[in-house]
């Protein structure tokens, strides 16, 4: 492995893997980098840079993939802040990207998402054995591209 990352401003490619895992767009994952790096300092912390791409991912990105579950190549964006099932899944979907991709601890990330460490605990488990599932369905070519 490399140095160790000294600022946020060294994790904008990792960043932009989540962003782009959360969106699903190649555009739309650099719009969502842009923004949360926007006002952003030398000393940001990185629980502060992530609590900032959460806000801005729900407040303008976020995907209802319940809704379109089985539906081949499903695309569909609109605003969720009211959608709660929606809102729980791109929880779930950013607190297993932060462990596995960020290597961040339960701690961290339940400060993140603002929920207790027992509830994220069982969105982790959760959410991998989801992406695993999801990802034996695409492999089948039983369920579109949602990720």
């Amino acid at each position: 492995m490399g140095e160790p990352c000294r600022t946020v401003f060294d994790l904008q490619e990792t960043l932009y893997r989540t962003a782009l895992w959360m969106t699903g767009s190649k555009i739309l994952a650099r719009e969502l980098v842009v923004w949360t790096y926007r006002d952003v300092v030398a000393d940001t912390t990185l629980s502060e840079l992530l609590k900032r791409f959460r806000a801005y991912y729900f407040s303008n990105f976020s995907i209802d993939l319940f809704s379109c579950f089985m539906e081949t190549g499903c695309s569909r964006m609109h605003d969720l802040r009211d959608d709660s099932t929606g809102r729980y899944y791109d929880d779930i979907k950013l607190a297993v990207l932060l462990a596995d991709i960020f290597g961040m601890t339960q701690h961290e990330i339940a400060e993140i998402n603002g929920t207790d460490l027992d509830t994220l605990k069982i969105w982790l488990w959760w959410g991998r054995k989801t992406f695993v599932l999801l990802q034996g369905a695409e492999s089948s070519g039983e369920a579109g591209n949602q990720f």
